[in-house]
């Protein structure tokens, strides 16, 4: 009977272990999803079950070479599935080794405390830590998605290097390592046995704090530093616009001096000089023409800033459509605008060859709608509107489409993103009453 429940317990910590790499990957890695799920769903399960009882078989029957060599196997066991429906690289394997081990240290420390406390040995007591530590791992991950569902707070992955994982599993395993010496020594007392037990956990804790990152929705920090880009990029647009205005202004002084020179040459019967001055003008008309005339004209200043910008990185903005010049304020222009073209250009850059940015808009009485979708690498779109960050400081990872988004709500519209046979697409509605 007891190798029955044993086989239960190990059976049922192999399903835990593969959900909880299953939210690891989709909401903590969020690895972008394949089109197609890749290879035969019988022949991986198989496979999978050979990577989970080989290793334990290996241990059973002391073929210790045999269990060494499907150590690796048995770790990264789940992959097998999840590289069916995600695409997997060998920083995220890596990773997820990670989580395997450092789970399977806090398993130990379940055993060790459960050895103290005399608990009932069920049948393959290792395996039965290992189901409780992936059960906690999975309470743990569900109230970080629950969390992070309904923002009450917001929750990032931390992208560490190689090294900084190999440190965090050297310390967890070191204090492991250290808890079960004192629990199986004499020379120490309870109080010892337990403050050594209360540092590993400290320790396991800290090290899923620095790989999972939470801020407070609108930390002060960070919409300082939004608030102090942002200011500066307003500023930029406006001394654009008073740019335009002083070439505007020279323009028309001297195009009373280009006007006397041309009624001279008609007066004086010189029409092919006349002709040939017209086409002079008409080509400084044409240098003087603005880039973009979308009727708004902090919106063409935007457009023609960021199109310097996207020229840098053999990118080019092309405008369909107008934008009100009324009804919305220039400072939440800029924000809508500069944060939907900066996303655009920094998704280009990444991107080989030529590629064009479409800016799509429509205004019709009081709705007004700009769909902005440029050529980009795959993104996973989670749900509320959240993508992958690729940016350094996660602590400001989406503030820019939050305060979109914000706006967006201001004006009792609403933003939607997709991502779509290689082209990604942020949609932005208005009602501009």
């Amino acid at each position: 009977m007891t190798i029955y429940i044993g086989l239960m317990i190990f059976f049922t910590w192999g399903i835990v272990e593969t959900v909880n790499i299953f939210l690891i990957s989709h909401n903590l890695l969020m690895l972008p999803k394949r089109v197609q799920p890749k290879g035969n769903f019988l022949l991986l399960i198989l496979l999978y079950f050979c990577a989970l009882l080989g290793f334990p078989i290996g241990i059973v029957h002391e073929k210790y070479i045999f269990a060494a060599i499907l150590y690796i196997p048995f770790l990264l066991k789940s992959l097998i599935l999840v590289n069916r429906y995600y695409v997997v690289s060998f920083k995220s394997g890596f990773i997820v080794a990670f989580f395997v081990w450092i789970t399977s240290a806090f398993a130990s420390n379940i055993g060790i405390i459960g050895s103290y406390l005399k608990v009932p040995n069920f049948g393959w007591n290792d395996y039965c830590d290992d189901m409780l530590a992936a059960i906690i791992l999975m309470v743990f991950l569900g109230v970080i998605i629950f969390a992070k569902k309904y923002r009450y707070m917001d929750i990032y992955f931390e992208d560490l290097s190689y090294v900084d994982y190999i440190l965090f599993l050297v310390i967890t395993y070191s204090v492991a390592i250290l808890e079960k010496a004192m629990f199986s020594s004499s020379k120490y007392n309870d109080s010892a046995r337990m403050f050594s037990a209360i540092a590993y956990v400290c320790v396991f804790i800290l090290v899923y704090k620095n790989i999972i990152t939470v801020s407070q929705n609108s930390t002060l920090e960070g919409m300082n530093k939004l608030l102090e880009e942002q200011m500066k990029q307003t500023t930029s647009y406006y001394n654009e616009l008073v740019e335009k205005e002083k070439n505007t202004r020279k323009f028309r002084h001297d195009i009373k001096n280009l006007l006397l020179g041309l009624y001279t040459l008609i007066s004086e019967n010189k029409n092919d000089e006349a002709i040939s001055y017209i086409n002079e003008l008409q080509d400084i008309l044409e240098q003087g023409r603005p880039l973009y005339n979308s009727g708004n004209f902090m919106a063409d200043a935007i457009l023609t800033e960021k199109s310097k910008i996207a020229e840098k990185i053999n990118t080019k903005i092309v405008m369909n459509g107008q934008i009100p010049a009324d009804k919305i304020k220039d400072v939440d222009m800029v924000i809508v605008l500069a944060n939907l073209l900066d996303n655009a250009i920094e998704a280009c850059e990444k991107m080989a060859g030529e590629k064009t940015i479409n800016v799509n808009t429509v205004a019709k009485k009081n709705i007004w709608v700009i769909n902005v979708s440029n050529p980009s690498r795959s993104v996973n779109v989670g749900r509320a509107n959240e993508i992958t960050t690729t940016k350094r400081d996660p602590s400001l990872h989406g503030f820019g489409l939050k305060n979109v988004e914000r706006v967006a709500n201001k004006y009792e519209g609403s933003m939607e993103i997709k991502y779509e046979n290689g082209v990604f697409s942020n949609k932005v509605t208005m009602i501009l009453n």
